[in-house]
């Protein structure tokens, strides 16, 4: 018997908890006189509070599907049915979470979401259609065959109520697994005993033994006995698993499946998670695969490795790690490479908002912080391009900074203030602290500098909050807004880029004195600086660091590359003088270290390959060189840079003020 779905319910707090909660979100209950009527308030409070947040999560996931990002799409349908909603929409939910499991390869998977969409509502359509193609893509025809069926004749029944074209999908898909029948009896009858099919541990013949030659005529010694026999004409691929992996590891990705169909030892190995591992680490390097598989160890080098795994906004996918399964960690890192390898005919959108020039973004997953010179910093979802928060700084902001889990903010702008927020969960609940709230909330205000702030960050750790200024000073804040270390003169002039590795701790800080410093916040002071072999012409504007690559961008239009094996205080491994034909006010490295972007002045973003990118397989090491150019709207200065898998950001300033003052979004896919 099929598990009975529980209509969605609510947990009813106490009365008291009940009023005090209602009283929170803004509602009156002053005409709720008896205790039905206040619970009934709470229901239907509590119900358009979840309905708004699974059409939130909803819209997000369908976004993710069309950019392809398959993975991310599975974690937001999943945290929708955590939401409580009623069978038909479950049923949706499932369908859609069935396609993307579909497109990952997980076929199982979707095949129990396609069954429990038709078990939650009969009548939905798509349910069929979902789940007949994940038994078809499993084998399984005739059961295929049979929902394709069923599904038809829910469209026949429905009548003008579904399109015609859905009723055609049907037709199709059953002339598919009529096809796919038919090939596989004609394979079952072409049989010969003499070639009996796939090759298998049973079926693989063995060598028949040759004649021994002369002793005196065989140069060779004898193998030992208890030596593997090497592989020939007649050796099993089973007894040779390195040879195997080898293979499927240099087989091109469209070969597989061919591979696969011809010898059962080699779809046996294709199924195995460690040939998947051997392929992964074979693309994309042994230190994204050893991070993955969870044995990369501590320190240093584990950090580097998390570096490489993460996407391009520095956001390790929480899915991809639980999940442990290397053929969908294959698939989402290949579509990442080549998203942005190509970066040919991206879509380039806005987001209309702010009153004011846009200096600052930062970007986590699908949520964007912005700060503009309107003292306003408005937290973005990308996917529905609405603005969830608003924190009002009071004057024009320049650095903004947003904590990974989204519940914390820091912005710095021309009153050289930095001021600490708290911000409200994404479903309005309570703010950080865990007070009640639906809107950000200031928690200290930090005052220390004695010129506008330039730039903002909080440390890896989530201890500290660093800023940079015109005053020259680097400065160090707890979340107390306690300042705990002041380096002063870290520049001669400004104080203007700022970055962290995330792997040893260290800051890096760029200036007006065209000088790089680096700063060990656990010793207290400068560790390095590129002063004494290197001085680039102009002020250092942006700074970003990743792995073993350090990048620079100037207001003469120069971007300069470090490697940091090297050490700061080495030559620059790249220094580009024309990068961009005005300042570079932004920079960023993605895509493993692989990728360098540039934003400038010029009204322009551009792609450049890392010097440090990973050798081509021929052997042949990859120059940084220019990939992509990408033109943002006319009489628009770029600002600050920020992207993820597929999604560039980057704020701007308009010249004419009647076009208005927004965000550019770029997408690559």
């Amino acid at each position: 018997m099929a598990e009975a779905e529980a209509s969605p319910a609510l947990d009813f707090p106490t009365l008291s908890k009940a009023k005090a909660w209602l009283t929170q979100q803004g509602i009156d209950v002053s005409d709720c006189f008896e205790r039905s009527e206040l619970f009934a308030r709470y229901a239907e409070v509590k119900g358009r509070i979840h309905a708004l947040r699974e059409q939130r999560l909803r819209a997000k996931a369908n976004r993710a599907v069309q950019r392809k990002s398959y993975a991310l799409a599975v974690r937001l349908y999943t945290d929708a049915l955590g939401v409580p909603a009623c069978r038909a929409l479950r049923a949706v939910l499932h369908a859609n979470r069935s396609t993307a499991y579909s497109n990952l390869g997980l076929c199982r998977a979707a095949l129990d979401d396609g069954e429990r969409a038709v078990e939650l509502d009969p009548s939905y359509v798509k349910g069929y259609f979902r789940l007949g193609s994940a038994e078809l893509a499993l084998g399984l025809i005739d059961r295929a065959e049979r929902t394709f069926g069923r599904g038809a004749a829910v469209v026949e029944e429905q009548g003008a109520a579904q399109p015609l074209a859905l009723a055609e999908a049907f037709a199709a898909k059953r002339e598919e697994c009529r096809a796919a029948r038919a090939a596989r009896e004609a394979r079952r009858v072409s049989r010969d005993p003499a070639f009996p099919g796939p090759l298998s541990e049973a079926r693989v013949p063995s060598a028949a033994p040759a004649a021994a030659p002369p002793a005196a005529a065989s140069p060779v010694a004898p193998p030992a006995a208890d030596a593997a026999p090497p592989p020939g004409l007649g050796a099993k691929l089973v007894d040779h698993p390195d040879l195997l992996l080898e293979i499927f590891a240099h087989l091109a990705t469209s070969d597989v499946c061919a591979a696969a169909r011809a010898c059962v030892a080699f779809a046996r190995a294709a199924a195995s998670q460690l040939t998947w591992r051997a392929r992964c680490e074979h693309d994309f390097g042994e230190d994204v695969a050893a991070l993955f598989g969870g044995d990369c160890g501590s320190g240093a080098a584990a950090s580097r490795s998390r570096c490489d795994l993460a996407t391009p906004g520095g956001e390790v996918p929480t899915a991809t790690l639980a999940s442990r399964d290397w053929r969908v960690f294959y698939r989402e890192r290949a579509e990442r490479e080549r998203a942005w390898a190509s970066a040919a005919r991206p879509r380039v959108s806005g987001l209309a908002g702010h009153r004011g020039p846009v200096y600052g973004v930062c970007m986590r997953g699908d949520i964007l912080a912005s700060s503009s010179e309107d003292g306003r910093v408005l937290i973005w979802e990308l996917a529905t391009h609405a603005v969830l928060h608003e924190a009002r700084h009071g004057n024009g902001i320049l650095g903004v900074w947003l904590s990974p889990d989204c519940r914390r903010l820091a912005s710095g702008g021309f009153d050289s203030a930095l001021k600490l927020w708290a911000l409200p969960a994404l479903d309005g609940t309570c703010v950080a602290d865990g007070s009640p709230g639906a809107s950000p909330r200031v928690m200290r205000n930090c005052l220390g500098h004695t010129g506008p702030i330039v730039s903002c960050l909080g440390t890896v750790a989530d201890e500290h909050v660093l800023s940079t200024a015109f005053d020259g000073t680097l400065r160090c804040w707890s979340w107390a807004g306690v300042p705990v270390r002041t380096y002063e003169e870290a520049h001669v002039g400004h104080a203007c880029g700022l970055a962290q590795d995330e792997a040893t701790g260290t800051v890096y800080t760029g200036g007006d004195d065209g000088h790089l410093s680096a700063w060990d916040l656990r010793v207290g002071g400068r560790v390095a600086s590129s002063s004494a072999t290197h001085t680039i012409d102009g002020a250092v504007w942006s700074v970003a660091v990743s792995g073993n690559l350090l990048a620079a961008g100037a207001t003469t239009g120069a971007l300069t590359l470090w490697d940091l094996r090297r050490g700061l205080g080495s030559e620059p491994i790249e220094a580009i003088a024309n990068a961009h034909s005005d300042a570079v006010a932004g920079v960023q490295i993605v895509d493993g270290g692989a990728t360098v972007l540039t934003s400038s002045f010029d009204s322009t973003v551009r792609l450049w390959d890392s010097p440090l990118r990973r050798p081509a397989r021929d052997g042949g090491g990859i120059r940084a060189h220019l990939r992509a150019t990408i033109a943002v709207p006319p009489m628009a200065r770029c600002t600050r840079i920020a992207s993820d898998d597929t999604r560039i950001v980057v704020g701007t300033i308009q010249m004419e003020m009647a076009v208005g003052q927004h965000i550019a979004v770029i997408d690559l896919l």
